[in-house]
């Protein structure tokens, strides 16, 4: 199963804030806004013993890692050493 992490996990902007709300995450001048429910999503999809699934995006790989490795903080920090990601 391939998650696709712009538009399920997050979304970026060049805006500070969209409809009100404060982005998540800043890298290289793009804003991350991380969506409601992102962390529990993530947590049972690693957790699902049936599952095996990555992370695809559009943006490079070398971009892609430091949001990920936001994405993957506190409670899902674990799972780094687990993910995939498909880049462009």
């Amino acid at each position: 199963m391939l998650v696709d992490l712009g538009g399920t996990i997050f979304f970026r902007s060049s805006e500070k804030s969209v409809r009100g709300s404060k982005f998540d995450f800043k890298h290289k001048g793009n804003m991350h806004f991380f969506r409601p429910g992102h962390r529990n999503f993530i947590k049972t999809l690693f957790e699902h013993p049936r599952i095996t699934f990555g992370f695809y995006s559009s943006i490079m790989l070398k971009n892609i890692v430091p949001v990920m490795f936001e994405v993957l903080s506190g409670d899902l920090e674990p799972y780094r050493k687990d993910f995939k990601v498909f880049d462009q």
